[in-house]
């Protein structure tokens, strides 16, 4: 196994990150299931990923630019979503995630959590409506089957399909409710699996985050929650790692690599390729303080 070692200096990580270094929990808090689609989009000179800011009023590093996504639902695991979704059943689910039948889904128990295992777990499905849901309620942007299923949604009246939104993220409906109600079919088919990440165990709120990578319209747009969302920006990988680089862009590791990785690829389609049929098992990073930033180790597979 190899180790990937990487100092950052604090300018280019979120606000206050790693302050619980010097006093971790103890024992570390189990990681909970969570999911993260990269957006991509072709523009004229290349490809771009939609990168969210992060309310600072939010209790999981605050201010940092992050792909959608958030943790896993209880319901999103549930057999009523299935005729939601084109494309992907269960089996096709586990083997995408390359999960054994019977297997934990979560594998925090190979990353430090002492309570996880089968009983947590959500089914493999679960992971992918996450990405679904939790994309649709920070961007509006609704993955249905294309043409009339894919399509943004803001928030608020003027609409059925805002107003369904508006009750999805307030909690008066279900994400299953708000597709009945607008007649739509998920594109669960398109999402491509491309990282397994653990948030390190000095973290206070922890996640194991399965991260899918999806193809949307060139003239898709976000229609940012504002609740959590403080700005929404497309960029193409090398302009958001610069913007990184000067400070302007603050990221945690799994973003940077993720973007480090779809970097050499100006066209989506090329880099979701670079990704089929690849084994990701859980990545996690480990944190030291340094006088001139936090060094993050990974222990990689050869």
């Amino acid at each position: 196994m190899d180790a990937t070692v990487r100092l950052f200096p604090m300018h280019q990580l979120p606000p206050d990150f790693g302050r619980t270094l010097d006093d971790p929990p103890d024992p570390p808090a189990s990681p909970k299931p969570a999911a993260t689609l990269v957006l991509l989009r072709n523009r004229g000179d290349g490809m771009e990923a939609l990168l969210l800011k992060r309310s600072r009023r939010m209790g999981f590093i605050p201010g940092a630019y992050v792909f959608p996504g958030g943790g896993v639902d209880r319901k999103d695991g549930l057999p009523d979503l299935l005729p939601h979704l084109s494309g992907l059943s269960p089996d096709a689910a586990r083997t995408r995630l390359g999960v054994e039948e019977g297997e934990a889904a979560a594998g925090a128990a190979d990353a430090g959590a002492a309570d996880a295992g089968p009983a947590t777990a959500p089914p493999p499905l679960a992971f992918f409506v996450a990405a679904l849901r939790e994309t649709f309620e920070e961007t509006g942007i609704l993955l249905g089957v294309p043409p009339e299923g894919f399509r943004t949604i803001p928030a608020g009246g003027g609409s059925l399909e805002g107003e369904a939104r508006a009750r999805l993220l307030d909690g008066r409906s279900s994400f299953r409710h708000l597709l009945e109600e607008l007649a739509v079919k998920l594109d669960a088919a398109s999402l491509r699996f491309i990282g397994h990440w653990v948030t390190p165990e000095p973290e206070p709120r922890r996640y194991d985050t399965r991260f899918f990578a999806v193809e949307v319209p060139s003239d898709c747009r976000a229609e940012p929650y504002r609740g959590e969302v403080e700005e929404a920006l497309w960029l193409t990988p090398a302009e958001a790692l610069q913007r990184n680089r000067s400070g302007l862009l603050p990221l945690v590791f799994p973003t940077l690599r993720t973007l480090e990785e779809l970097e050499p690829f100006k066209d989506a389609a090329q880099a979701l390729a670079h990704f089929e049929g690849r084994p990701f098992p859980p990545l996690l990073p480990r944190l030291i303080r340094k006088p001139t930033g936090i060094e993050i180790t990974v222990d990689e597979p050869a």
